[in-house]
């Protein structure tokens, strides 16, 4: 007979490895499937299960792996791959050039399954390096955003943004420790930097330290972009002119959405096609637009800070760190260009801390339980859209899409601006939390404090 108190015991340390390992067992298990479906059963059912989930398949998965890897044979033949040829399909390589440089390793598009499944494998298993859950009701949210159409897309391509996502989370982990360890955590962030330009973002992990490591951080890095990247010629400014840009009905976010979708592709000329129309000059009327959503978004923001603030010691170190990781690259990549939405991954990475959020929240836990349905909204949305579509769907060649699928997406990018405006108040408080954000806190304490008086710590 088992004493209760063994039972007890038996089952804490069970639910434990639940909260920890479920949502990278959920995502495991989900891709073995999918896989198995594709290799050994009806295909046919495999790609109208993707196309239900929202995305739309290619012929065989991890495309964007194979083009990065015909990108490195095509270069290491001496073709310029930043211009369309017919070693490239005529398509052309938009990434850093320093992942060129593993030519000489002989690798080529017929590698894609030999790099597509371990990276995604990784992925997945590296869930469970996030700070666990604390309750049924987070894992089922985890368990939600991990089957999320922006993660599947994310799975299905295995694009470089899953590299990225991890080396964001080996950085976080090493940035978290206490010791001499932590330092090479930003380095880890300054190569995810090199290797696509924007998780430079993550660097603000380093306001946590001393101005003078804070310093040494920004020199390390523009020292590392100059050694690694000069080296290129112009590589690196022929990747940041290809930016993506695509319908705004479609599966991309970002700050431009919005003015473009009613206001730029609505007035567009009759007889352009909107790949034309959206590589004109903004008009004015778009540009007061995104000005005014700009500014709903930082009122949203300063009237979050003072509380956000208040409750960021709830956190531990790693929940807070994880949060700052994902709500820098989310935030930074929304302003910066228009983002396909399987850049979505990185949303995983507030999970933890908007949980351990709601919690303390008291009074005002509902507002946090929001911002939580919120991300899994954006998450969930290319599945969304396709349902639209699905009842109401689009002429082809049109500019706008019908009613269904425009209502869908008006709310999508409502929530969108809303969750982007809530994080980027969780950044400012994150960085008034810092020894530099102390310096400020006091400064806007004298200069503010009949308007916004912000408690200090």
């Amino acid at each position: 007979m088992i004493p209760a108190e063994a039972e007890t015991r038996d089952a804490g340390r069970l639910k434990a490895l639940v909260f920890r390992f479920g949502p990278s067992a959920a995502g495991l298990l989900v891709f073995a499937a999918m896989a198995a479906l594709f290799r050994f059963g009806d295909q046919d059912l495999y790609f109208r299960l993707l196309k239900g989930w929202g995305i739309l398949p290619f012929a065989r998965p991890f495309l964007d792996t194979e083009s990065v890897l015909r990108a490195i044979e095509c270069w290491g033949q001496g073709f310029d791959v930043w211009r369309p040829t017919p070693c490239m399909n005529g398509g052309r390589y938009s990434y850093s050039p320093l992942l060129l440089h593993a030519a000489p390793l002989g690798i080529g598009p017929a590698d894609r399954l030999a790099f597509g499944f371990p990276l995604v494998i990784a992925f997945l298993l590296s869930l469970s390096a996030l700070p666990p859950c604390r309750s049924w009701g987070e894992l089922g949210a985890r368990v939600l955003a991990v089957l999320s159409a922006a993660t599947v897309f994310a799975v299905e391509r295995a694009n470089l943004d899953v590299v990225v996502f991890l080396l964001a989370m080996l950085g976080v982990c090493l940035a978290v420790r206490r010791d001499a360890w932590r330092y090479a955590g930003y380095g880890v962030f300054i190569l995810a930097a090199i290797l696509k330009f924007y998780p430079a973002v993550l660097l603000l992990l380093a306001l946590r330290e001393h101005p003078k490591i804070v310093a040494a951080t920004g020199a390390a890095a523009a020292i590392a972009a100059a050694v690694l990247l000069f080296p290129s010629g112009g590589g690196a400014a022929e990747a940041v002119k290809l930016l993506p840009v695509g319908s705004p009905y479609t599966d991309m976010f970002g700050a431009m959405n919005l003015p473009l979708g009613l206001i730029v592709l609505p007035m567009a000329p009759t007889g352009v096609p909107w790949e034309e129309v959206l590589r004109m000059p903004f008009p004015a009327a778009a540009q007061v637009m995104l000005g005014a959503l700009i500014l709903i978004a930082a009122v949203i923001a300063w009237r979050n800070v003072r509380h956000d603030l208040a409750r960021w010691s709830a956190l531990t170190p790693a929940q807070a760190a994880f949060l700052v990781a994902g709500a820098a690259l989310i935030v930074g990549c929304f302003f910066a260009a228009q983002n396909i939405a399987y850049r979505g991954i990185f949303l995983l990475m507030t999970l933890p801390g908007l949980a351990a959020l709601a919690r303390a929240d008291g009074g005002r836990r509902r507002s946090s339980m929001l911002l939580i349905a919120g991300v899994l909204l954006v998450m969930w949305g290319e599945f969304f859209h396709h349902q639209a579509t699905a009842l109401q769907p689009a002429m082809a060649n049109v500019i706008l899409p019908a009613a269904a699928e425009f209502t869908v997406w008006l709310i999508q990018e409502a929530v969108w601006w809303w969750v982007i405006a809530r994080l980027a108040a969780l950044l400012a408080a994150f960085a008034l939390s810092t020894p530099l954000g102390a310096v400020v806190r006091v400064i806007l304490n004298k200069q503010l404090s009949r308007v916004f008086p912000l408690p200090d710590q």
